[in-house]
């Protein structure tokens, strides 16, 4: 399993992501714009994210299986070397370790290739195996936000977590 940096060259493999896994995903997170679930709008929104990547704004990370994303690791609002974690993995390879192992993969990735001193990260109280991935990661618990969003009807907390890189 590796983790590569999104290139205009994986717009195809990402909408079969995003396409095949809309279902499982909406359960956990609020849904994305129609406009990622065909070829050409994708094609902009990724040669966006590149720009944004070439700026340091964002590090958008891939998890391949040989020819397949499984998984999207992703270094966002990047201000003052600190960025905000989030990750979304295709259902077929959840309850493996496999979101443990990336994660911890990137913030090594972060620290060493980014130079970011600080990670955040955020999850819905309700998501026990996104809350065991950012502690087995090491982060620690900041709050949590009672009622922060509505999702499928059912209002839901956030709890929040960051991890320091560096001193």
């Amino acid at each position: 399993m590796q983790l590569k940096l999104l290139s205009i060259n994986d717009t195809a493999a990402l909408l079969d992501f995003e396409t095949k896994n809309k279902a499982f995903f909406e359960q956990l997170v609020p849904p994305r714009n129609v406009s990622y679930f065909t070829f050409d709008s994708l094609y902009k929104i990724v040669k966006s994210l590149i720009k944004d990547q070439q700026l340091s704004k964002c590090h958008l990370y891939l998890a391949y299986d040989k020819d397949k994303i499984v998984g999207r690791f992703n270094l966002t609002d990047i201000k003052q070397y600190h960025a905000e974690l989030g990750y979304r993995l295709c259902q077929s390879v959840t309850g493996k370790g496999l979101a443990t192992n990336l994660t911890a993969k990137l913030l090594d990735i972060a620290k060493h290739q980014h130079n970011l001193i600080q990670i955040n990260a955020h999850t819905t109280t309700d998501n026990p195996s996104s809350v065991r991935v950012l502690e087995k990661t090491g982060f620690k618990h900041l709050r949590i936000e009672p009622n922060a969003v509505i999702l499928n009807g059912k209002k839901l907390s956030f709890t929040y977590y960051k991890i320091k890189l560096k001193p």
